[in-house]
């Protein structure tokens, strides 16, 4: 018996004098905002700085939103209310649903022609290629983060991934006099130019 409570209090004055192990150091952020990385420019980070949103440094294209032709009021819908409505997003500015929408447009209208969100979701740069159509929210945090700066890009208008109603989407303008956006209705068959972006 005096052998098994020694045994016992061996083991637990052993145990306590484990020595703890540090906490783990939390990883270093792999880049910073406005830095050129994975083929384009970092305009979000999230906390911990592993993980954000790219767009590309330059427009890819000009194109048109849709690949239909004809009467604007005859084009193809391609959001219902409630596919809306279930990638709102936070803040709702549908933040992080470029990509369902991008996705959803080339569901919807094929892969025929040239149009935006097939413009980029096509897109190979630097090697990556899960490049998409962002949403008003997200070119909203990309001119808030001042990766795009105003004298370059000043009354720029982009395509965005949400679509209004059938014969319009929404677009994105840079507007004169600081890094403001606006949004605007245009019919879905007029040129305008688009970025890209991905996540990492």
């Amino acid at each position: 018996m005096k052998k098994l409570i020694l045994f016992t209090a061996l083991i637990t004055i052993s145990l306590s004098c484990k020595k703890k192990e540090p906490e783990p150091t939390p990883p270093a952020p792999v880049t910073s905002i406005g830095a050129v990385y994975q083929g384009g420019i970092v305009f979000q980070l999230d906390e911990d700085g592993q993980h954000g949103l790219i767009i590309t440094e330059q427009d890819i294209d000009t194109c048109k939103w849709t690949n239909e032709v004809g009467n604007a009021s005859s084009f193809k819908l391609c959001f219902s209310q409630s596919f809306k409505d279930q990638n709102l997003g936070s803040g709702g500015q549908y933040v992080g649903a470029g990509s369902a929408f991008t996705q959803r447009i080339i569901d919807s209208l094929g892969t025929t022609g040239v149009y935006a969100s097939k413009v980029c979701q096509n897109l190979v740069l630097n090697g990556y290629s899960d490049w998409y159509l962002p949403t008003y929210g997200e070119l909203y945090i990309v001119i808030n983060s001042g990766v795009i700066t105003e004298s370059t890009y000043t009354n720029k208008i982009y395509w965005t991934s949400y679509e209004e109603n059938k014969p319009s989407a929404l677009t994105a303008k840079i507007k004169s006099g600081g890094n403001v956006l606006s949004g605007q209705a245009y019919q879905k068959n007029v040129l305008l130019p688009v970025r890209a972006i991905r996540k990492f």
